[in-house]
């Protein structure tokens, strides 16, 4: 799978939302007094946290292939 640069831009964008998102649940769940709603929150923050480690490596394996078929094609040329 390749990703374009404006493809890139915007997962880039929506990488930095979700950072924003973890910061917000992390304060939500450390400043309630309800344990029931801090558990909650700890547990949506660990499954957005998974969600973008896992476009955070799909956005790098993205770039390793797009390398790939760039030295294929420039690099390597017709040897």
């Amino acid at each position: 799978m390749t990703i374009n640069d404006y493809q890139r831009g915007k997962l880039e964008i929506a990488l930095g939302k979700l950072n924003e998102v973890q910061e917000l649940i992390t304060f939500l769940a450390s400043d309630t007094a309800d344990g029931e709603f801090g558990a909650q929150m700890d547990m949506l923050n660990a499954e957005i946290m998974s969600n973008t480690d896992d476009l955070r490596k799909a956005k790098d394996d993205s770039e390793l292939v797009g390398y790939s078929e760039y030295r294929k094609r420039f690099l390597e040329g017709d040897r």
